[in-house]
Order: structure tokens, then sequence, then C-alpha cells
């Protein structure tokens, strides 16, 4: 008779790359604490004539858009059916989620005044493609969060569990529609920019652009996170079955 799987038990082990990975993110923290400080000018050569660059371009629109893996995979999953994905289907979300909260963290640090970061819930600028943006992409990482709550009440708080998947129906309309809002509003962005691209990129279409790209680079993140995620598991297995 078999044995039943125990369940393994959480160990985190220092290993050189772990060191590495961890001075990499003490530098990052310390250039976000002297960013905040100092300014926009300093740490990115930014300044009223040239407001974007690498900084916006590689924290913001590509952040999102490897992100997008979440709605893309729940509208297979959940909208069409395709059960077929459905073992990615939570990895997706939690890579997503991980995504948007990175998204959040760098649009905090993209605000010239930092310190005014509350206005925009206040001062209700609908005339700006930004303010739809950020309202998107708050109100879309709140979902997920809530959504999130599904899993986590399957070990912490379970009395709300049920709750959970009652609400996850109606959070996962709701947050397969965010993403197509702002996805496109980024788009958006450089629609209105049209002395800042170059000709042969500006297009009225530039949002469903932006869409489709962010519905195709997501999943492609997915299949990244996936993979190295199972690969220990993989390779272990793989190395009982050869030594058997």
């Amino acid at each position: 008779m078999a044995a039943h799987a125990q369940p393994q038990k959480w160990s985190f082990k220092i290993t050189p790359i772990r060191i590495i990975l961890m001075m990499l993110a003490a530098t990052a923290i310390g250039i976000c604490i002297f960013r905040l400080v100092t300014g926009l000018g300093i740490v990115t050569n930014l300044n009223d004539d040239w407001p974007w660059g690498m900084w916006i371009g590689f924290d913001v629109l590509t952040g999102v858009a490897l992100a997008g893996g979440g709605y893309g995979t729940a509208i297979l999953v959940h909208v069409l059916h395709k059960e077929y994905y459905h073992p990615i289907a939570r990895s997706a979300m939690l890579t997503s989620l991980l995504g948007y909260l990175l998204v959040m963290a760098g649009l905090f640090l993209d605000i010239g005044q930092w310190f005014n970061f509350w206005r925009p819930f206040v001062s209700w600028g609908y005339n700006s493609v930004l303010f739809e943006v950020f309202w998107c992409v708050s109100c879309y990482t709140t979902v997920q969060l809530l959504e999130f709550g599904e899993i986590a009440t399957e070990r912490i708080g379970t009395k709300y569990h049920e709750l959970a998947k009652k609400a996850l129906p109606f959070l996962m309309i709701v947050g397969i529609i965010f993403p197509t809002l702002h996805q496109s509003s980024l788009g958006g962005l450089y629609l209105i920019a049209v002395d800042k691209l170059y000709p042969l990129w500006w297009s009225p279409l530039i949002p469903l652009f932006f869409l489709m790209s962010s519905f195709f680079v997501g999943p492609a993140m997915i299949c990244i996170e996936t993979t190295l995620a199972g690969r220990p598991i993989t390779t272990g297995f793989l190395f009982r079955c050869s030594v058997a």
C-alpha cells in the first residue's frame, strides 16, 4: 500500500544565488530611498523637457504587460472553460498579483512629488489618460488581492472561505474588465504624444495594439514562471527514475 505523501515543511536555505539576490534587493531599496529623498532628476536623468524615458517604459509599460497573464488565463479557464489550462490558473493569478504590486510600487516612485500620491483619490482629473490608468490599476490590484483571499482562506481564516468562494465569480468578471481598460489606455498615452513618438510606431490603433500585446506577453511570462517553479520537482523526479 502506497504511503500517503507528507506535506513538506517550509525551509529557507542560504545559497550563493540567494545572497546575490538579497544584495540586489538591498541595493534597490537603497536607490529607492535615495530617489525619494533627492527626486527623480539625479536618479533617472529626467526633466521637464524629457519627462519619459527607459524609466517609465520599463517599470510601468513593460511591467503591466508582463503582469497581464492573470486576466488572460482567467478568460481561458473561467470564461471559455479551457480546462486544459486549469492547473496553471492559480500560479498565473499569483504571478499577476505580484506583478501589479510591483507596478503600483513603480507608479509610486514615478511620482515627482511622491508625498502627494493621495491626490488622485480626491482630485478627479477625468480628462487625463493617466488618471484612468491610475484608477484602473489601483482597482484591479485590489480585486486581485480579494481574489487571492479564496486561496488564503483555505489555511488561514477558514471560516471566511465559503464567502470568498461565493464572491470569486463576481471578482473574476470585474478582474477581466479592468485590465482591458488600463492595458489599452497605456497605449493612449502614446496616442496623445504624437511629437514624442517615431512616426513608424504611431497609429490611431495603438491602444488596441497594447491590449493585444499584453494578452500574449502575459502568458509568455506565465510559461517562464511555471517552468522555473516546477524545475526542482521535475529534476528530482527524473533523478529518482534514473536511480530506479
